[in-house]
């Protein structure tokens, strides 16, 4: 008879593979927002960074989990890593959801 795992246990495998493929950022506001449950104030103090970049870690982080689970791959340029452009200017900003393309 195999040795019985704790309840949970496949899960919480699966979640450190996913977090694993997150940009460290993300998964260190990822994991102390939404795993430890410490405020966004107490993480920015914590990661030494604006409410803000907190955030939007957090918000980006969610997001790149849910296209793993959804299509097996976070987003090919993450964002906040390489600035890009629109046609006409602009910025690698996120609208409603969706990704700017680096022009050129």
């Amino acid at each position: 008879m195999p040795a019985a795992r704790p309840p949970g246990f496949e899960q919480g495998v699966a979640l450190t593979g996913l977090l694993a493929q997150l940009a460290s950022e993300r998964r260190e506001v990822f994991v102390l927002t939404q795993l430890l449950g410490l405020g966004y104030a107490g993480t920015a103090a914590a990661v030494d960074c604006p409410v803000g970049t907190v955030r939007s870690r957090a918000a980006r982080a969610r997001r790149d989990l849910v296209a793993l689970l959804t299509d097996g791959e976070p987003a090919a340029v993450p964002p906040d890593r390489r600035p890009a452009t629109r046609a006409g200017g602009g910025s690698d900003r996120t609208r409603r959801g969706r990704v700017l393309v680096p022009a050129g």
